[in-house]
This record gives structure tokens, sequence and C-alpha cells, in this order.
């Protein structure tokens, strides 16, 4: 077993690496996720029952998780 060296700073110890296309495209997703939401808010404001509302609450949370 190799443990780290005292003098070694985590941040040297710990490999990185990054991909441009994965960056990009992970902000792409992350803008995409947040309009879905302010859709899924509106559709849970106009829905007419609670029990609409809370249809519309977990379809959101599932397409989310």
């Amino acid at each position: 077993m190799e443990f780290i060296n005292n003098q070694l700073s985590v941040l040297q110890a710990l490999p990185k690496d990054y991909n441009p296309v994965f960056v990009g495209l992970s902000i792409i997703i992350a803008i995409i996720a947040s309009f879905t939401a302010f859709g899924v808010v509106e559709r849970v404001n106009k829905a007419e029952s609670k029990f609409l509302q809370t249809i519309w609450v977990f379809f959101g949370a599932v397409s989310w998780g």
C-alpha cells in the first residue's frame, strides 16, 4: 500500500484532465435542465387540481433524477 507523501500537495497527487467538449456539453445540459425546470413549474402552477400538481411534480422529479 502506498500513501501520499506529506510533502506532496493534494492537487499534484490527483490526476486531472479536462476535455473541452465534455465541459461545453455539461454547460449546455445544465442550461436545458434549468429551462425544463421553469416549464414544469409553469405546468404545476396552471394545474387545476392538487392531484395534477402532484403528478407534474413527480414527473419533474423523475426526469431530473
